[in-house]
């Protein structure tokens, strides 16, 4: 492995603090960690290879003892700052393990270690293609830490190394902030700051404000030297911070494409033929990266990959060079008294005077014409976001209107955004409308087009463009209500395909946000909240953590009265829904009593609610869920009651799919109610009608499915019709035609468990497929292994208290046969 620290181009305090050089013997313990060796040193401290002390498990990190011996205020912030790093998750981010407090009281990480080489030694004179994407690979690991609100503040070769398998890996993610002195908080002139100068951005050294903008500089300077094989500038070692000052201060960087020249590790052909390749778009690229001008460069990081991938696919950059007006701007700045001198040369000539006077108020009129245009195309892109796309959203049918309007919108205000330096509330807008987006492209729980991986990714566009709002401004109240947003959609889509993990943990990260927000009123807060809840709920339920799921329920119901701001209609609605979920929960813990109960009011309540608006889709949609959720209360008891129930449902439902054929949500509905409707006809012996409605509901579900294969719960909607028609074969005693249907459902029970290996719904559903073939083919030859299968996953199954009370008969069929294969000849 090669270690930033033994480079060149380490990292730096500019107020001149070298790296220690400690000794430690390779028994020193520094927490749960054992120093191996060390592997580096540099301006951030000493860097060791070692192990795991503790006996806990095997793993080496590279453990890093930081300069800083922290104040009481200085450890708590680091302990803070180093929670939100650990959270990093990406395929080129090398993970924050641990972190602590050294034997001397100076702060430790421990990172994964990377067996890798520097970037620029594994880039060196290779093609600028590869080049390009193993940076855009770079890009994408950046852009993901900005989404979480962390930048990286000491981009350079150094600090990623490329693995054996040839994939970039991004080192010390936010450590330059860890190391600022608790005097860098506070803003002192005694301020310390940590950066490599010849990567460091203009406002870095100028100790001005730190944003997405100067990770994108350092980005540019590794890009020129990849690129050109040169230095954009020299830096000295052990440079002054005047001195850098100085330096950046009359910069000019050299275009890559002449730089080249200059690069003898090249042959004469290869530096012509590289020079050509960079001139244009390239050079343009990498020099709008290092603007000196924060405003003027890519807005974030997903812009510039977008740009370079551009270059590779010869599509147009969205980058320009910089025109004639902004460099005579620059001029003027540079040569003042050159420049009044001549201006006062100029005044004396007054015949050019008036003419300049008549072209100055022209200019003046055309920016405000612009000016207003900006205006009226924004406000247009804001009526169709929110306004018309509000409007029509309750109508069924309206799906694909929705979509149109959406990204017509969205387009919009992308090209405001290109053109000149956009307000951050524009930059908000966008957030919004690719929020938007994805909730018409996959969010459950509305009409949506099912397109759920378009939908995780329109979120993701959401999350970027709202970055540079809070990295701006932390504290924004709409730009922080926005992100709860979007987190709140990441979740339902997440858990819609089974993800309970990421839903959860992007449930607790809205619920975050919100909940300070509530607490000082902000409008909209307390409505969001209650979605949170609901969410939290929803997952303690399918993780089969009732009480939980209940506690999560009741608390958003106690939010109802504080919202004065929604319409009562609204509230009504979202109350009978939160209700429907606490019955459901009640009937799964057992008081079935108390869940009829509770739907049957539901029923009143939203019967009330089509009486004033028989048309409201989300009514409807409310309204057929209840009779589900009753019709399913009755399953063990009372099969007449619960096809009663699912026949209620129906017309609901159909209604929904033929008003909006494009509406997904409202297809997949359909389609689960005729299943439901298939097997409460099969327990009540009527199985030609019973058999039809499976056939419907299996060939719309497959549909579905086919269009979405990523989303599991789909996946497993097709394995339960499938199930129910194997039911169907053999209450009619024809068990031979239900094997085939069965081993179809065991192959699309193991497809879902293997995407979801830790999910104990899943190994249910396979456990459940194998001990029904099984039952159908007692004498196979595969008897034995199949129930041995079955067997060892209803023990995981109850080991991780995730089996229902009903599994109980079927676990004890199953441990009997393992009990008697154990024991056969």
């Amino acid at each position: 492995m090669t270690v930033p620290g033994s480079r060149d181009d380490d990292i730096t305090r500019v107020s001149g603090s070298p790296g220690t050089g400690l000794n430690m013997d390779s028994n020193t313990r520094i927490g749960p960690w054992r120093i191996l060796r060390r592997i580096g040193s540099g301006g951030m401290g000493d860097v060791f290879l070692a192990e795991r002390a503790d006996g806990a498990f095997q793993q080496q990190v590279a453990l890093k003892l930081l300069l800083n011996r922290g104040s009481v205020d200085a450890l708590s912030r680091f302990a803070i700052e180093r929670q939100a790093l650990a959270r990093l998750e990406h395929p080129n981010i090398a993970r924050l393990i641990d972190g602590g407090e050294g034997p001397d009281g100076r702060p430790y990480l421990a990172m994964e270690f990377v067996d890798g080489v520097p970037l620029d030694e594994y880039l060196a004179d290779r093609p600028i293609d590869q080049i390009l994407d193993v940076m855009r690979q770079v890009c994408d690991a950046v852009a993901y830490a900005h989404r979480q609100l962390i930048l990286h503040r000491d981009l350079k070769p150094g600090n990623i190394l490329v693995d054996k398998d040839g994939r970039p890996r991004l080192l010390d993610f936010g450590i330059a902030k860890l190391l600022e002195s608790p005097q860098a908080i506070e803003g002192t002139i005694h301020r310390e700051i940590v950066y490599t100068p010849q990567y460091a951005s203009p406002e870095q050294v100028f100790d001005e404000a730190i944003g997405v903008p100067s990770d994108v500089y350092s980005l540019g300077v590794i890009l020129y030297r990849l690129l050109s094989g040169m230095k954009p500038y020299e830096v000295e070692t052990g440079v002054t911070a005047h001195k850098l000052m100085t330096l950046m201060e009359s910069l000019k960087v050299t275009p890559p494409s002449r730089a080249v020249a200059g690069n003898t590790h090249l042959g004469a052909n290869e530096r012509r033929h590289r020079a050509r390749r960079l001139t244009g778009d390239l050079d343009t690229v990498v020099l709008t990266a290092m603007h000196r001008d924060p405003a003027r460069r890519y807005g974030s990081v997903d812009a510039l990959s977008d740009d370079l991938a551009r270059v590779v696919q010869h599509l147009p950059i969205r980058a320009r060079p910089d025109s004639m007006a902004y460099r005579a701007r620059l001029f003027v700045r540079r040569n003042r008294v050159a420049v009044i001198a001549g201006v006062l040369l100029f005044l004396a000539l007054l015949g050019g005077l008036m003419s300049s006077l008549w072209q100055a108020n022209i200019a003046r009129e055309q920016r405000s014409r612009a000016e207003a245009r900006f205006n009226d195309v924004r406000e247009l892109a804001r009526s169709l976001l929110f306004d018309i796309h509000d409007a029509i959203a309750k109508l069924p049918g309206s799906t694909a209107a929705r979509s149109v309007l959406v990204q017509k919108a969205q387009a919009y205000l992308e090209r405001l955004d290109q053109e000149g330096e956009a307000p951050l509330a524009l930059k908000r807008e966008i957030a919004e409308a690719w929020l938007r987006i994805g909730d018409v492209q996959g969010k459950p729980g509305q009409a949506n087009l099912g397109e759920t991986v378009a939908a995780l990714q329109s979120y993701d566009r959401a999350d970027a463009a709202l970055a540079p709002v809070l990295m701006a401004s932390p504290d924004n109240e709409k730009a922080l209500l926005t992100r709860a947003h979007i987190a709140n959609s990441r979740a339902a889509t997440t858990f819609f395909g089974s993800d309970m993990q990421r839903a959860d943990q992007e449930y607790q990260r809205a619920q975050a946000i919100l909940e300070p927000l509530a607490t000082r009123g902000v409008r909209g807060a307390t409505q969001a909240l209650l979605v949170t809840l609901t969410g939290l709920g929803d997952v303690a339920y399918w993780t089969d953590q009732y009480s939980t799921a209940i506690a999560h329920y009741r608390a958003a119901i106690a939010l109802f009265p504080k919202l004065d701001d929604v319409p009562q209609r609204v509230r009504d609605l979202n109350r009978a829904n939160l209700e429907t979920r606490l019955g459901d929960v009640m009937a799964w813990n057992g008081d079935l009593k108390a869940s009829r109960n509770v739907f049957k009011k539901v029923l009143d309540e939203l019967g009330a609610l089509r009486e004033s608006a028989p048309h409201d889709g989300q009514v409807l949609g409310a309204l057929a869920l209840v009779w589900i959720k009753l019709g399913d209360s009755f399953e063990e008891d009372s099969p007449a009651q619960q096809l009663d129930a699912y026949q209620h449902a129906l017309p609901i439902y159909q209604e929904l799919a033929d008003l909006d054929h494009a509406d997904v949500s409202a297809q997949r509905s359909l389609a689960l109610n005729l299943s439901k409707l298939g097997n409460a006809l099969t327990a009540n012996q009527r199985y030609v009608e019973a058999g039809e409605k499976l056939d419907a509901a299996l060939a719309s579900m497959r549909t579905i499915s086919a269009n979405d294969p990523a989303n599991l719960e789909y996946l497993r909607s097709v394995g339960n019709m499938l199930y129910y028609q194997a039911l169907l074969q053999i209450q009619q005693g024809h068990p031979d035609s239900a094997v085939p249907l069965v081993e179809e459902m065991l192959a699309n029970r193991r497809k879902a468990s293997a995407t979801a290996p830790d999910s104990s719904m899943y190994q249910r559903d396979v456990a459940i497929a194998l001990g029904l073939l099984v039952d159908l083919q007692p004498k196979a030859a595969s008897h034995c292994a199949r129930n041995a299968e079955a067997n060892a996953l209803w023990l995981a199954i109850k080991a991780n208290g995730a089996a229902f009370p009903s599994d109980a008969d079927e676990m004890t069929k199953v441990a009997k046969r393992a009990a008697a294969c154990a024991t056969a000849p």
